[in-house]
């Protein structure tokens, strides 16, 4: 990596994830609210055609009856079409946040596009009756009440086609300047993304920020898992019969991702507790994502990233994304370690020498830093074993998979169940918890 690139990022990463930056950002809306003396606005960006849309539209009405917000609603266009793994992952979460989800099949193209015109009609209602009737035309969608849907179509007469087609241009050409376009189920406020259900706690507190003077009485949201707060099996004999049968679960991650160093300890934690078998499987995703090359990395990511690190109190921040080399070199020193029996100590210092240490894993002295971090007493190993043949075998398992993003989660249970967001190991642990009455064994 050339000289200036390995002292920019680190510099311009601790600018854009120091809590001084995130104040002072935070500061400056909230003044600005308070001088205009306007509701700030809460931002959604959600499709009909997205399940963990309709699982965020239910988690809303909370938010909106303690806090004094303005509501606006805006529609993504259609996009890849929902698959089985999307309906799965839509059902644990709803599990863990107990919601309503109850679909089995994805919803008909036709109906989400009624919704939408139905919706873009409703531009003018209060923000409470325009989120009612966004609730119910979820419902509609996804629960296949097409009789209902034609109901509300009557009640609300839906815009033309062609007015629909440019509404939505407007919102994509408005969405496409978001660094968090790809995303369709996501809150804005003040300038700042929370994507999904997995960013709400984080919202919830930014909120209350920002209203200090309300009654204590903070909307009940399900939190992000923990080890600290507990995991759901503690119970000597329960434990017993799950760690008897050996499970295994599968960690895919890409030394590009945030959230796979995030997530890393609680992984290890949830695998130690319940006597899982973790395999630790390194890809590469496809460019365009988070993962993609760039010179530095996208500043939304970094900032989200930040504050949930700063939630989970864990150091983050001194950022150095490795390039194509030193992503080679990274899979080069796990395959190393996995040798060795030291696969999960390379793993860490890795992730947190790429995403806390600003470690540029091209540069010999900072792998040197990386081995004896892991227990090595070599500084360069003679021989480092070949990486292709493992990242092709964990690459096509993922396709298999369809697996679209890391970091993702396969637990191996008798079935198979994959996982894959910024933070699905309290549905994980769920599921593990749901073994109990699992009589098969890998």
């Amino acid at each position: 990596m050339p000289l200036p690139r390995r002292w920019l990022q680190p510099l311009y990463s601790r600018v854009i994830t120091s809590p001084v930056t995130r104040r002072l950002w935070r500061a400056g809306h909230d003044w600005l609210s308070r001088a205009t003396r306007q509701a700030p606005v809460l931002t959604l960006w959600a499709g009909f055609d997205d399940p963990e849309s309709f699982l965020l539209v239910q988690s809303l009405p909370p938010l909106l009856e303690h806090y004094a917000l303005s509501l606006e609603v805006n529609l993504t266009p259609p996009r890849a079409p929902v698959t089985g793994l999307d309906i799965q992952n839509a059902w644990h979460l709803a599990q863990q946040h107990q919601l309503s989800f109850h679909a089995l099949t994805p919803p008909h193209p036709a109906d989400c596009r009624l919704a939408e015109r139905i919706l873009m009609a409703s531009a003018g209602m209060p923000p409470a009756d325009r989120l009612c009737l966004l609730r119910q035309l979820f419902v509609c969608v996804w629960e296949h009440q097409a009789g209902k849907l034609e109901t509300l179509a009557l009640r609300f007469p839906p815009v033309s086609h062609d007015e629909a087609l440019q509404t939505l241009q407007t919102w994509s050409e408005a969405n496409s300047h978001d660094t968090e376009s790809r995303t369709k189920a996501r809150l804005v406020y003040q300038g700042e993304s929370f994507i999904g259900l997995d960013d709400l706690p984080e919202l919830a507190e930014r909120l209350e920020e920002s209203s200090p003077n309300l009654p204590n009485a903070n909307p009940e949201l399900t939190t992000g898992f923990s080890p600290g707060s507990g995991f759901l099996v503690n119970d000597p004999e329960m434990l017993a019969g799950i760690r008897s049968h050996r499970y295994c679960l599968d960690f895919y991650f890409c030394f590009r991702d945030p959230y796979s160093y995030l997530n890393l300890d609680d992984v290890i934690a949830l695998s130690d507790h319940y006597g899982l078998r973790l395999r630790l499987l390194p890809v590469t995703l496809p460019d365009g994502g988070a993962s993609s090359p760039a010179l530095l990395p996208p500043a939304g990511l970094l900032w989200r990233s930040a504050r949930r690190a700063a939630r989970r109190r864990q150091p983050f921040g001194e950022v150095c994304m490795p390039d194509p080399s030193g992503i080679r070199h990274c899979h080069a020193l796990l395959a190393y370690a996995a040798g060795h029996g030291r696969e999960r100590q390379m793993t860490r210092s890795l992730l947190q020498g790429i995403w806390a240490g600003g470690r540029d894993l091209t540069c010999k002295p900072h792998r040197a830093s990386v081995l004896r971090q892991s227990g090595f007493s070599t500084t360069e190993p003679e021989a480092i074993p070949s990486a292709d043949a493992t990242l092709h075998k964990a690459h096509e398992a993922l396709i298999r998979l369809g697996l679209a993003c890391v970091p993702a989660l396969v637990l191996h249970a008798g079935s198979t169940l994959a996982l894959c967001g910024s933070d699905r190991l309290g549905a994980l642990d769920m599921a593990v918890a749901d073994t109990l009455d699992n009589k098969n064994t890998e």
